[in-house]
């Protein structure tokens, strides 16, 4: 055969016959042309098209702030849009149940900057955020996350560095400093109504989520950042071995990201 056959595609649904000669024929047409025969995507990033509405796109002070943010994403301004609007519709969802929030994995403070700027945190909620801030720990990684060198990643960034970035919310935000798994039990987050996790890391990730989930009031949300990710298979069979005895259901976004509600 003359080309690859994507899992899923239409070809891969043809009789098995009928395979060879629609690959070669695909391969014969131009790609200029085949993209004027897709949909209309109004967005295309991160992993995802869509040609569906995305209310961010007619939303300018959500553009505006995000766009503020992008350099603080790992590797430098990319379109995450989004997925950071599942993250800050999430929160915002929550800001009334009185709890505190808490994210686990806050690297230079992007994400957690997008939720305070839109979720109106109450005077006595504190949001909770959890990183070594020196880069992602070796100690407790699978072996194929040491195969792909996960260990010391997205060391780039400081305490002090997000401390200053989050300036604007003094009375809301505790920094917690160290590797979670240690940092969990010492810290008294209090009820959570909302969690993020982006770990990067299976063991991290699930010692994270079993601690938020005894933690989360009845309404209150946990997004997962890394689930649907090829790279982070092991966290993704980790989430649902934690969740497989428990009554919610996990929703996986074709984002990448996946979302669980507290019953």
């Amino acid at each position: 055969m003359s080309g690859p056959v994507r899992s899923g595609s239409r070809i891969e649904r043809l009789p098995a016959q009928l395979q060879r000669p629609a690959v070669f024929l695909r391969e014969l047409v131009p790609n200029s042309v085949l993209d004027r025969l897709q949909p209309r995507f109004v967005y295309r990033s991160d992993g995802m098209a869509t040609a569906h509405h995305s209310p961010f796109l007619d939303d300018a002070a959500f553009d505006r702030l995000y766009w503020e943010t992008a350099p603080r994403w790992e590797k430098g301004p990319k379109d995450l849009r989004w997925r950071v609007w599942v993250l800050t519709r999430c929160a915002m969802q929550c800001q009334d149940l009185g709890a505190n929030f808490a994210e686990f994995g806050v690297y230079r403070g992007a994400s957690a900057f997008m939720v305070l700027s839109f979720a109106r945190l109450g005077p006595q909620q504190r949001f909770f955020l959890f990183d070594t801030f020196a880069g992602i720990p070796t100690g407790s990684l699978t072996a194929s996350e040491h195969k792909a060198g996960f260990g010391g990643r997205l060391a780039d960034t400081s305490e002090e560095e997000v401390r200053a970035y989050l300036a604007a919310w003094p009375d809301q935000v505790s920094l917690v400093v160290g590797d979670v798994t240690e940092t969990l039990d010492e810290v008294d987050t209090g009820p959570l109504a909302f969690a993020h996790l982006d770990l990067n890391a299976a063991e991290a990730t699930v010692n994270a989520l079993a601690s938020a989930y005894t933690r989360m009031v009845p309404g209150g949300m946990v997004v997962l950042d890394d689930y649907g990710w090829a790279d982070y298979a092991d966290q993704r069979r980790a989430v649902e071995g934690f969740l497989a005895d428990k009554p919610e259901t996990l929703l996986a976004l074709p984002t990448g990201q996946a979302l669980v509600v507290k019953l």
